[in-house]
């Protein structure tokens, strides 16, 4: 049992605790990017971003019937469909743009959403100390760097940049919508996001007579995508719960160097010097954002 602590302490505790959930988050989320962008080249995008939905949503449930723990208030289902709605546009357009252009690339892009919940704190008169602002130029810094290299050498044209900025606009609401419906329940406004997703996406299939190309072999893939993504929203959702969300999505926007960690690891991806250093700059960024 833990002693009794100051309030500034308490913070700090409840501040590491939201940062280690939200790092959970990034590397949960750039695991199911590195393997929704490589399923997309086999399936359709349509279909990788509903299944996965689809089992996401599925293992919410699951846990809420465990825990008897339903209730659907108003906002966890209105901030829940609002995520839902700007999760279904980002992951459209963000696997469209991993299956047409460069991994590191659109994964890169995608992790400036991060600006979104800080100007959503900064107007509400929420600032980050001057420790944790350098963190979080260090972070976003180390993460264009990162990426920067991939851009040299990118014959895919304008297309794939036009659709990682849309899914960077999206995702950067998400931070925001998710963080408001979580302070009823993380876990249901989760829910509610991913029954926002799969309902069109299966009304489209239903009509189309098409799963995309789904086969029994793919399914497993497309489980596996579904869990890490369930874990990634609701452990952001949770950090957000007792910390700061301009701090916490800052954290959980790393999965950018997850993916590319990922790309060098198993497609045998050489990383350049400079993206070496960006992820030694990034692994600073993160301790002062977690530590000051």
């Amino acid at each position: 049992m833990r002693e009794s602590t100051s309030p500034a302490e308490e913070w700090q505790y409840r501040k590491a605790v939201a940062s280690l959930f939200a790092l959970l988050s990034s590397l949960t989320g750039g695991s199911a990017s590195f393997l929704g962008g490589l399923t997309t080249r086999r399936l359709s995008v349509y279909a990788v971003t509903g299944f996965g939905a689809l089992f996401a949503g599925l293992i919410y449930a699951l846990v809420l019937t465990g825990q008897h723990s339903w209730s659907l208030s108003g906002p966890e289902v209105a901030w829940g469909a609002v995520s839902g709605v700007c999760a279904l546009i980002g992951n459209l357009a963000f696997y469209t743009a991993l299956s047409k252009g460069r991994m590191g690339v659109i994964s890169g892009i995608t992790s400036l959403s991060v600006l979104v919940p800080i100007a959503f704190d900064v107007v509400q008169g929420i600032y980050p100390n001057p420790g944790q602002l350098l963190g979080i130029a260090a972070c976003i810094g180390g993460v264009i760097f990162v990426s920067a290299p991939e851009l040299r050498g990118s014959q895919t044209g304008a297309m794939p940049l036009v659709l990682a900025a849309v899914a960077t606009v999206s995702y950067g609401l998400i931070f925001v919508t998710l963080g408001l419906g979580s302070e009823s329940s993380a876990l249901e406004t989760s829910a509610v996001m991913e029954a926002t997703i799969v309902i069109p996406l299966a009304i489209a299939a239903i009509f189309t007579r098409s799963l995309g190309g789904v086969s029994k072999r793919i399914m497993l893939v497309l489980l596996a995508i579904g869990f890490l993504d369930a874990a990634s929203t609701w452990s952001y959702s949770f950090s957000t719960t007792i910390g700061m969300v301009a701090l916490d999505s800052v954290l959980a926007s790393l999965a950018p160097v997850i993916t590319t960690i990922l790309a060098a690891v198993i497609l045998k991806q050489v990383l350049k010097p400079v993206q070496y250093m960006a992820i030694l700059v990034i692994l600073a960024g993160v301790a002062l954002v977690t530590l000051a």
